[in-house]
């Protein structure tokens, strides 16, 4: 995916790949569950949270960010916006 993602300037791919996903011996995935919270479910969880982990609850949901990467933003990693 990533080597089709690569495109010249006129949104061509630089390097068209076909795969022989046979050869290769690709597992074919099924079935998969990807369990995932309703916003109702969501707004309730941030509204019972306490602190800090509210703001962290809602970075979550509203980001996409898995919880690693929420963990390791610093402050600097935060752009400031003026209101004005």
């Amino acid at each position: 995916m990533v080597v089709a993602s690569a495109i010249d300037e006129n949104g061509e791919e630089r390097f068209p790949v076909k795969w022989n996903h046979d050869l290769i011996d690709l597992p074919l995935i099924e079935n998969q569950r990807k369990p995932m919270f309703t916003g109702d479910e969501i707004t309730k969880m941030i509204a019972k949270a306490q602190g800090q982990f509210a703001v962290l609850y809602a970075l979550l949901a509203g980001s996409g960010l898995h919880i690693g990467e929420a963990l390791a933003l610093q402050i600097r990693d935060v752009k400031k916006t003026s209101s004005a």
